[in-house]
Order: C-alpha cells, then sequence, then structure tokens
C-alpha cells in the first residue's frame, strides 16, 4: 500500500512540475522547437534565397545554387535537485508538495529561457543606446532592419524586461487606443504592438535575465527582436523529474533534470536593442 501510495504521489508530482513548467517559461514557443534529439549535437538546416532565372526555349534549366548550410547545436545537462524529509513523513502533503513542484518548474523554466537568450546574445545586429531608454523609434529601426533584409512579417517578438515595459507604456503611441487598441494602459501588460509579440523576462532572475552591460556611466539592458525561425531550441531529454529516497541523508530527494542547447541560426532574424536603464 506504502509503494502504491508513493507511485501515485510521483506520477501526480512529475505532471504537475511539467504544467507549471510550461506556464513558467516564457521563450519556448517563440523559437524553432527540435524534441527528442539523440546525442550531444543537433544540426539546424539553414537555406539561403534563390533568385529566379529568365527561360530561354530549349535552353538548360539553370539551378537557382541555394545556399544551405548546418548550424550545430550543443545540448548540456542541467537539473534542479534538493532534499528534503517533508515528503518522506507526509506523501500527500497538498501545500508542502505545491512549494516544491514551484521551486523546481520555475528554476528549469527560468534556465530554458537563459540557454536561449544566452545564444540570442551572439547576434551582430544592434540598435544603439543613443542615451535613450525604450523609444517607438528603436522598435521601429528594429523593424525597417528586419524587414529590409526580408524576414516574414509573422511570429516576430519582443523579448524586453520590466523596465522597458514601463517606458513603453508611457507612450502615447503605444498606448492610446487612436494607435492601439488592445488598451495597453487598462491592463498593464503589453501584447504586441508593430506586429511584435511582447515577451517579458523580469529582471530579478538568478540566471541572469536579459544582458546588462554595468560598466559605463550608466547601465545598459540588451532587448531582442527576433523572428521565430531566426533561433533553434534543441532538446534531448525534455523536463521530467525524479524522486528518490536517499537512506545516508534520511531525505528524499527531489530533482528536476533536462538536456538542451540553442543556437543562433539566421542572424537576419534578431536585432538587439540596447537601451538606457532608467530605474
Amino acid at each position: 500500500m506504502a509503494n502504491s501510495v508513493e507511485n501515485v504521489f510521483i506520477q501526480q508530482f512529475d505532471a504537475e512540475v511539467k504544467q507549471a513548467y510550461q506556464g513558467q517559461m516564457e521563450l519556448r514557443d517563440c523559437v524553432r522547437l527540435k524534441t527528442g534529439v539523440v546525442g550531444s549535437t543537433h544540426n539546424f538546416p539553414y537555406r539561403g534565397k534563390g533568385v529566379a532565372n529568365p527561360s530561354v526555349p530549349q535552353a538548360e534549366v539553370i539551378p537557382m545554387n541555394i545556399q544551405d548550410r548546418q548550424n550545430p547545436c550543443i545540448l548540456t545537462n542541467w537539473e534542479a535537485a534538493e532534499y528534503s524529509d517533508v515528503f518522506n513523513a507526509s506523501k500527500v502533503n497538498f501545500n508542502d508538495k505545491q512549494e516544491y513542484v514551484m521551486a523546481v518548474a520555475g528554476a528549469m523554466g527560468r534556465r530554458m529561457d537563459q540557454i536561449i537568450i544566452n545564444e540570442a546574445a551572439n547576434a551582430t545586429q544592434i540598435v544603439a543606446v543613443n542615451n535613450e531608454s525604450f523609444t517607438l523609434d528603436k522598435l521601429l529601426t528594429a523593424k525597417r532592419i528586419m524587414d529590409n533584409l526580408g524576414v516574414p512579417r509573422s511570429d516576430r517578438y519582443f523579448w524586453h524586461d520590466p523596465v522597458t515595459l514601463e517606458e513603453a507604456l508611457k507612450l502615447e503611441k503605444v498606448t492610446s487606443g487612436d494607435y492601439d487598441t488592445l488598451k495597453a494602459l487598462t491592463t498593464g501588460v503589453k501584447d504586441s504592438y508593430l506586429g511584435f509579440k511582447f515577451k517579458m523576462i523580469n529582471s530579478g532572475r538568478e540566471e541572469g535575465g536579459l544582458p546588462l552591460d554595468t560598466s559605463g556611466a550608466y547601465n545598459i539592458r540588451t532587448c531582442f527582436c527576433t523572428h521565430k525561425q531566426a533561433m533553434g531550441l534543441a532538446i534531448g531529454i525534455d523536463m521530467r523529474t525524479e524522486i528518490n529516497y536517499v537512506p545516508n541523508r534520511k531525505s528524499t530527494l527531489i530533482n528536476g533534470l533536462f538536456s538542451a542547447g540553442a543556437k543562433l541560426i539566421d542572424p537576419d532574424g534578431v536585432v538587439k536593442v540596447n537601451m538606457k536603464e532608467t530605474v
């Protein structure tokens, strides 16, 4: 009977962690996703653009000679573990279980986001600071860069921090119903603007969050305008949990783990937008 209760508890805990994990991470749906990767690397293919050639009667067909390349992505292993004798004492204590669910799921979700952010930081296209925080001109510049490079207008994202959102909500053209029907000031949340879906990464993350340069006269936060197909996330072992009693510690080890890596596939589809931190 005891083993039956423990098995039910473990299955329930694992299911709840996965659900919370999906709800807490921000960027998994913003990138090209490949699951079930076997081995320590995965190649994300990139196919270049072709140019149509004039057709000449009875002449040989001229191929476009599209340039393809592989983008190798290295997977790394991560875990979020904690010992607890609470689990051993009460396998069905709802409040204690929920605390560990949120702790494990949050740690896993934030780490997955950080893997993606760290790889996006390798992008070379930059909208400069100009001694300013968020301005509409900066977002328009990023949009123009992506438009000029032929980046598809759908599936575009703007990864930002809370300070950037605060500055955006101060701009009439961003919040006014005359320009935007989403009523951002009413909800305090910005969903999308100029074709970019907004994704907020909070600044207090122990993993780092969006890059912050504190070496100058003022802090510079790097936000990102991205296209979904420009970044890849390869997952070998998707997030899962293990719960085992460890006799020599007289405790139960609760562990969440995954194996994953991210890769910048198409540099045209990622633009850094640097902001002066005003707070």
